[in-house]
């Protein structure tokens, strides 16, 4: 009981700070397109608004708004036309369309936004239950709660299991896929087949990276087939008509979300989707990575956003398992074996896509890693070594780097979304990643605050344009544009990280910076 208790413990400070950051940090860039279209999807049985993205988390966040009184832009019919041709990529419609459905159409946009990252938070939440049920299975109640705890306190899931986009939803979806997969393997069943299928179905329609599953599937198939090899073509006989069940009942899982857009037991919108992120993968994206920018990126980027932007505190337990793995041949179970394989296949492929836009996109392999990081809560309950002394050290240490990993996520409350570690730190993670990883236009809310409570009201230039030119408005900023060729202003400027990086701007970062706006933006004041 006292374990349950603390768990419980656990989930509720996850979701105070989840929903206190879900309050006060403004709407974030994609956040402005993928709730409103997740409303439509559920208004009008229609997908033609950011086909770029599946739909299963938006209209998840979307349900809310349905309860509410909602008016549509006053030129949805023009915005709704245009996005329906199917040949094009319609983002420009679909981003109008968010942007005045939630700024310029009368609808309270915080209202709107809050109920929906509400829908987020509990998948968050369910999330960090999924990795304490499944670490418990292998670990023990320690091992469970030594996850849940990582899970929950991991500043890069505190900065984006609150916001409305579908980085969430696949980082459930995957782990509980992959845990899935190594129980198919093992104790094949047509029962496990449909719930295998099922769960890869909700996998693909959560995030279009989610396509990486189907090699990681294949590789453990071929690792389960190794490990039985004097009998690998029975067992393979008897997986064969259960893999196509499962690979039938996920392509029906994902052609029913798109009903009634569905044709000849396809759905067209998903198919024009997956080739729009197949291809800005390999075209590119602008991206920004320790001082330089690019449009196609790095192979390391992923890597290196990996190690800084991830606990410390993690990296070292992670470091500490692999040795012990290493040095005292310690053995992980097959399903142990497929979740540290899913994780490295995961980031390999990741590393070969040239639109490098931030750290979440490896979110994924988070609950992979602290699962198998509940090793260490077993360790501490179990594991006997021939020196007492030793043992009670070490169990003091993960102890006490347990205790010292949740007041670092702590410490950087509620500006999760800047965090990096201490190998950078936060104050200077933005001369290394920027965009999703520090400035994603979270800050104007606490702008408009800076304006009215220091400024008094005085006019401000303003840079800081990730929720489109509406928004500013609509929260009663008083500003005049400030542009890179404004070298001579006098009065109070305030710039994103993300514009204040750019070559354009090098004039301006000579100059002091008078104070920052949460971390992300930057006040600079020349009167």
């Amino acid at each position: 009981m006292r374990r349950i208790l603390l768990l419980f413990l656990i989930l509720a400070l996850q979701f105070f700070i989840l929903f206190y950051e879900a309050k006060y940090d403004s709407a974030t860039t994609d956040e402005n397109v993928h709730l409103p279209a997740g409303y439509s999807y559920l208004r009008f049985h229609d997908f033609r608004f950011n086909p770029e993205h599946p739909p299963l988390q938006k209209m998840l966040v979307a349900i809310p708004l349905m309860f509410q009184k909602i008016n549509l832009p006053s030129d949805f019919d023009a915005l709704w036309s245009e996005a329906g041709d199917f040949k094009t990529d319609t983002w420009k419609p679909a981003r109008q369309f968010g942007e005045e459905l939630l700024y310029l159409s009368g609808n309270n946009a915080d209202q709107m936004m809050l109920s929906g990252r509400l829908m987020t938070i509990l998948l968050t939440l369910s999330l960090t239950v999924a990795v304490y049920a499944i670490s418990k299975s292998f670990w023990g109640t320690r091992g469970g709660l030594l996850s849940a705890t990582l899970v929950a306190f991991e500043p890069l899931i505190l900065a984006h299991g609150k916001l409305t986009n579908t980085d969430i939803s696949v980082t459930l979806f995957f782990l509980l896929a992959v845990w899935w997969m190594g129980n198919f393997f093992k104790k094949p069943s047509v029962k496990s087949a449909i719930i295998f299928g099922a769960l890869m179905g909700l996998l693909e329609l959560s995030k279009y990276t989610a396509v990486i599953f189907y090699p990681i599937a294949f590789i453990g198939l071929m690792l389960w087939l190794y490990a039985k090899k004097p009998i690998w073509k029975k067992e393979l006989k008897k997986l064969y008509p259960l893999i196509l069940l499962a690979l039938t009942i996920h392509w029906v899982v994902i052609t029913l979300a798109y009903f009634p857009q569905v044709t000849f037991f396809y759905a067209p919108d998903y198919i024009k989707g997956l080739k729009l992120v197949l291809g800005h993968a390999a075209s590119g994206h602008s991206s920004f990575l320790m001082g330089q920018f690019s449009q196609s990126g790095w192979w390391y980027y992923f890597p290196l956003a990996l190690v800084m932007k991830t606990s410390l505190i993690t990296l070292v337990l992670l470091l500490g398992l692999m040795i012990v793995k290493i040095k005292r041949a310690f053995h992980f179970d097959f399903s142990l074996t497929l979740f540290a394989v899913s994780a490295l296949v995961f980031l390999l492929f990741s590393m070969t896509s040239k639109a490098n836009l931030g750290a979440r996109h490896l979110l994924a392999i988070y609950p992979l890693v602290f699962v198998l990081l509940g090793f260490w809560g077993y360790y501490i309950s179990n594991l006997k070594m021939q020196i007492s002394k030793l043992h009670f050290k070490i169990k003091n240490f993960i102890i006490l780097l347990i205790v010292l990993f949740v007041l670092e996520s702590l410490s950087v409350f509620p500006f999760h979304i800047t965090y990096f570690n201490s190998l950078v730190g936060t104050a200077r993670g933005y001369q290394y990643l920027l965009d999703s990883n520090y400035d994603w236009g979270q800050e104007l809310k606490r702008i408009k605050n800076f304006q009215d409570q220091e400024l008094k009201g005085e006019t401000i230039y303003l840079d800081y344009w990730w929720d489109g030119d509406r928004a500013p408005d609509y929260y009663g900023i008083k500003y005049e544009r400030l542009t890179p060729q404004m070298k001579d202003v006098e009065g109070v400027m305030v710039i994103g990280a993300t514009s204040y990086m750019n070559t354009d701007y090098s004039w301006i970062r000579e100059l002091s910076i008078a104070r920052r706006i949460g971390n992300g933006v930057f006040v600079i004041d020349t009167r």
